[in-house]
């Protein structure tokens, strides 16, 4: 097939601009990309087309355009270098558009050669690209920007899985945040996998800094995606509060006077995490379980309150009385702390009992989400 020139070969972008339609015009946008190193001699209009559809067959998968994906990138800054130099006669609302869409692309190329290459140059360059286009178009459209700093958390954590680097954690942790923050009313859903995200940086963080700071972030948004989760799956909801149970028990260890604050909002989202279970690992949410009558355990100490030494003892109990085949490797530690805290929640219920005093019937809260 011999490659179309001028009028015909920008037809044939206009008809795929928006999705690619057909062979044909992959076939065409190769060749073209092939044949010229550059797309300085064109105008405006035309790169953002050829980059538009370009993007198109690269996110299509067929490897056609892989060796140029540097040059795309390319085309693309030369697209918005143009634009600048004619933002005087664009109006102020086209050149943040084009500029926003134009290093967009170039950020799109420049992340699919760091996944083809492992080339962390070009892992940066992605995210410096995707950030800078976020920015550019919040000022015009926060559900666009958001979804911009999706893109640009997604980068941040393949260069902080890369280069284990806390400051690739912390801009994961940021863009994640600012981009469920722009989606929460517009796309909830998606809000909620970034809110996950923000909580995910911010546990890497905690981890390598120890830091307060971020653990109270971590259950932050671990709670902020659990809450906004109750249209998914139960076990993906599940999960989302175990993560904030999790970060709240280690908070109840550093906060002082808080302590009890901290360990009853733990044991509430694993009562919302059990409720949400079974899992699709039975191992995950028996653990769930002898955690769960340890925090309870815990609340007793600070409150002496029997009701709560039984619920420490319910969960002890269904804990004890796993499968074989779903016990953690480590069930024997457990199960042998799990006994030992019952021998001791039993002593204290029988002597609240010998005193005249008869617990109530222990009843578990509505586990719907919200209501902490």
């Amino acid at each position: 097939m011999s490659a179309l020139e001028g009028a015909d070969f920008e037809g044939l972008l206009v008809w795929n601009y928006d999705e690619l339609k057909d062979k044909e015009c992959e076939e065409q946008v190769v060749k073209f990309v092939e044949s010229n190193e550059s797309v300085s001699d064109k105008d405006l209009g035309f790169i953002k087309m050829i980059t538009k559809v370009a993007s198109h067959i690269v996110k299509s998968d067929s490897g056609s355009l892989d060796e140029y994906l540097g040059r795309l990138h390319d085309y693309s800054m030369e697209g918005f270098e143009k634009s600048s130099e004619l933002r005087e006669i664009l109006d102020s609302r086209e050149f943040f558009v084009t500029g926003a869409h134009l290093l967009s692309y170039a950020g799109a190329f420049a992340y699919e050669e760091f996944e083809k290459t492992g080339d962390i140059r070009w892992g940066v360059k992605a995210y410096d690209l995707r950030l800078d286009s976020a920015d550019m178009i919040k000022r015009l459209n926060i559900e666009d920007a958001g979804y911009r700093y999706g893109f640009a958390s997604q980068t941040a954590q393949k260069l902080a899985e890369r280069t284990r680097d806390c400051l690739w954690f912390k801009r994961m942790f940021e863009c994640s945040r600012i981009s469920a923050d722009f989606l929460k009313n517009s796309d909830p859903t998606h809000a909620t996998h970034l809110y996950g995200y923000a909580a995910l940086a911010a546990k890497k963080l905690f981890k390598s800094t120890g830091r307060t700071f971020w653990l109270e972030l971590w259950y932050t948004h671990s709670r902020k995606s659990a809450d906004m989760a109750s249209e998914q799956k139960l076990a993906v909801v599940g999960k989302k509060y175990a993560s904030a149970a999790e970060a709240a028990r280690l908070l109840s260890d550093r906060v002082g006077g808080e302590k009890l604050r901290w360990l009853n909002r733990a044991l509430e989202c694993y009562e919302v995490a059990l409720d949400s279970g079974p899992f699709p690992e039975p191992v995950y949410y028996q653990r769930l379980k002898y955690f769960s009558g340890d925090t309870a355990k815990q609340v007793y100490w600070k409150t002496i309150d029997v009701n709560m030494a039984r619920k420490a003892m319910d969960f002890y109990k269904s804990f004890l009385d796993s499968p074989a085949e779903e016990r953690p490797k480590e069930f024997r530690d457990l199960a042998i702390r799990a006994r030992e805290d019952m021998k001791f929640l039993r002593e204290a219920v029988e002597s609240e009992r010998a005193r005249g005093f008869e617990p109530s019937v222990y009843r578990r809260r509505p586990t719907q989400a919200g209501i902490f």
